[in-house]
């Protein structure tokens, strides 16, 4: 009488090892397209940070009019940008660092972006849809932000 385990042959031994190279194939893509998205981000924060800082007239019409010294705020909005991007990058302060840059966006969509676009309503031009589209980008970017809030596994792509 032959085993069980002979009739059954090679069959779900090849089968397993083609399913685990094919989960090895996908994670690896998931970690490329997640660290991708990862150092994107970080390259945004500290880019637009460093813009802020290189041409702080350029963001002088999104400030609010009854904002004290608006262009002393453009650089500390810009320096805080740079700071936040980078501190993302060790795994020891990414969380922190990223529910800072939710509080951050949270703040800007209160102090500029929804205060902009009730100041360009009066005249529907290509300012005041860049401003209501600028609205829902916002809660895109804390959603992205959000991803990094909780500390990761170091097999996660967000590990980077």
């Amino acid at each position: 009488m032959v085993s069980s385990k002979k009739e059954i042959g090679f069959r779900p031994l090849i089968s397993n090892i083609h399913q685990r190279k094919k989960n090895k194939q996908m994670s690896r893509k998931k970690f490329k397209l997640g660290t991708f998205f990862f150092y994107f981000m970080v390259l945004l924060y500290v880019g637009l940070g460093i813009l802020h800082l290189i041409s702080p007239e350029s963001y002088l019409p999104a400030m609010a009019t009854w904002l004290p010294e608006p262009i002393l705020l453009i650089y500390v909005s810009g320096v805080a940008e740079i700071i936040l991007g980078l501190l993302l990058i060790p795994r020891s302060t990414r969380p922190a660092a990223a529910w800072l840059i939710i509080a951050m966006l949270v703040v800007y969509l209160f102090v500029i972006h929804i205060p902009m676009a009730i100041d360009y309503a009066d005249e529907p031009t290509w300012k005041f849809i860049a401003t209501l589209l600028r609205i829902p980008l916002q809660f895109v970017l804390i959603r992205w932000a959000w991803l990094y809030t909780r500390p990761r596994k170091k097999s996660t792509p967000a590990s980077a």
